[in-house]
């Protein structure tokens, strides 16, 4: 394992999680330091970790599980059109001192409910990824323009439904497609247009939302490496001429990193953090009949931005339907030189079934 990095003295940015239940409720938590102020409404959750806690919140239930979520203000965010277009978004605080008994409802036509991350620009916007993408604060909403088609055979309108959300910056929103082959697309936020050309064409892997670090490398927790090894692709070519069953690749997850200058993946994911389940999670080694892919919902979040680049993933092992015991929440925070600084494991109650989405707290 890579060796313990010195914590400095400012503070770790909250991770709030939106879980599924059974029964189709949703539960609240925060993952925060040890340190931090607790409402006394709130239940403390047991879980394995030397610096940090879980608190489930005593928010009221919400039924929007198709939706984004965000915190801006000391107020959480959900982002659906799912029951009433003419709604875009809710809000409730998550401020200690403030008690509020159910959700304000904003305003903001969003015909297009499906989820694919949501993030807080430096221009104090929301920016909200699905099938469109729109960008919001109190009191003003925007949908911003499609991609163009003609940039990929690939970019058709049945793909351009399915956008999730890879890294917001000062300039740029990037997202990708999930289709057949991912493609990775920019918009420019002082322009209003998207950049000319993808990305990235052809990558695989489920990706977290991520940050770019050094004006140049977007990291992101992936299900596995977003290249296929081309060893494996020329012996299949060879075995589909054959009538033989394909090799099937072994899926590595990890925290990867795309260089934005050259538009390509470095080879190798980031190197120092353990592999045993405990940090990342278990790669899936193929078996000769089988294919059981690793499921886990991947985030990636900067909690504090320093000159270290304090980062924290995080991710879900599902509980089973019916329950025979809940889903389990699992992180680890860490600086960009593969220093752990610290683990947590948080096995949730027979109720909980799948980690829905996150968002980081101011």
């Amino acid at each position: 394992m890579a060796s313990t990095g010195a914590i400095s003295s400012s503070k770790d940015r909250p991770i709030y999680a939106r879980v599924m239940g059974i029964r189709r409720h949703s539960y609240w938590y925060v993952i925060e330091e040890k340190s931090s102020p607790t409402e006394s409404s709130d239940e403390v959750i047991g879980c394995e970790s030397e610096r940090d806690r879980v608190r489930r919140l005593s928010l009221p239930d919400e039924d929007l599980l198709t939706s984004n979520v965000a915190v801006l203000n000391s107020r959480l965010y959900l982002i659906s059109g799912y029951y009433d277009p003419r709604v875009g978004y809710r809000h409730i605080s998550v401020d200690s001192g403030v008690k509020e008994m159910k959700w304000q409802e904003g305003f903001g036509e969003l015909a297009y409910p499906k989820n694919g991350g949501a993030a807080v620009g430096p221009d104090g916007y929301i920016y909200s990824v699905g099938e469109r993408q729109y960008r919001f604060r109190l009191g003003e909403w925007e949908q911003l323009p499609v991609p163009p088609q003609g940039w990929s055979p690939f970019l058709s309108q049945e793909f351009l439904h399915s956008q999730r959300l890879l890294a917001l910056t000062k300039k740029k929103l990037y997202v990708y497609t999930e289709s057949r082959t991912n493609i990775m697309l920019s918009f420019d936020l002082e322009s209003g247009k998207w950049d000319e050309g993808s990305l990235d064409d052809n990558f695989e892997g489920y990706w977290s939302p991520g940050v770019v670090l050094y004006d140049r490398y977007l990291f992101s927790l992936g299900t596995r490496s977003p290249k296929l090894n081309s060893e494996i692709i020329a012996a299949n070519k060879k075995r589909d001429l054959e009538g033989k069953q394909k090799i099937l690749e072994e899926e590595v997850g990890g925290v990867y990193v795309f260089d934005l200058e050259k538009r390509q993946w470095l080879h190798e994911p980031v190197q120092g953090l353990p592999k045993d389940g405990t940090v990342i999670p278990w790669n899936f080694q193929p078996l000769p009949k089988s294919y059981t892919g690793r499921r886990f919902n991947p985030y990636l979040y900067q909690i504090r931005e320093d000159e270290d680049h304090h980062l924290a993933l995080l991710w879900d092992s599902p509980g089973s339907h019916p329950p025979s015991g809940g889903c389990s929440l699992t992180w680890c925070k860490f600086i960009v030189k593969a220093h752990s600084l610290s683990r947590g494991f948080c096995q949730l109650d027979e109720d909980n079934y799948m980690l829905l989405n996150c968002a980081l707290g101011m």
